[in-house]
């Protein structure tokens, strides 16, 4: 399983490891069937779409869209 933030191309986590050099970013899951990717501290640059991608055959994958207004503080996709 890993995070991606699409816009950027760039990976943020495998598994339950957070590759990006960001405190603000962290994951977890729950089993083999939920992943979470929490953002902390919400800044606009932040914005864009986030993607889950599970290896299988054939690839299976869930997009975010996170759209900031304002300032919001915690965000989990």
């Amino acid at each position: 399983m890993a995070w991606f933030h699409r816009d950027k191309h760039r990976l943020l986590a495998l598994h339950d490891s957070v590759i990006v050099k960001n405190g603000r970013v962290s994951v977890r899951s729950h089993g083999n069937t939920t992943f979470y990717l929490t953002l902390h501290d919400i800044r606009y640059e932040d914005r864009g779409a986030y993607e889950c991608q599970v290896n299988s055959v054939p690839k299976r994958s869930r997009i975010g869209y996170l759209e900031v207004n304002g300032r919001p503080t915690q965000i989990r996709l």
